[in-house]
């Protein structure tokens, strides 16, 4: 089993959007000072796939569920988009 990507590669993107790369797929969101409501509640709901699922649009949120992530890809994915708006879990 290869290792994955977790690190995101924060670039510029349209203005007031945050794009990264994870796992060789380039995702673009917004920060998290724009993320909605629902999504927040969902944070704090510990609702992960609901919070991932509402930052993500909805095309990029098929791409990713297409690589059949489970868990562990769940999981390395909300510390990508972490690390791409710049907020940390520890």
């Amino acid at each position: 089993m290869t290792a994955r990507k977790t690190t995101p590669r924060r670039t510029a993107a349209k203005a007031g959007t945050v794009t990264f790369e994870h796992n060789g797929t380039e995702y673009t969101i917004d920060p998290a000072d724009k993320w909605s409501l629902d999504a927040l509640e969902a944070f704090e709901d510990g609702k992960v796939v609901t919070a991932c699922r509402e930052i993500l649009a909805p095309k990029q949120w098929a791409d990713f569920k297409a690589t059949k992530p489970g868990g562990p890809g769940l999981g390395e994915m909300l510390a990508a988009i972490a690390a791409a708006v710049g907020i940390s879990g520890n």
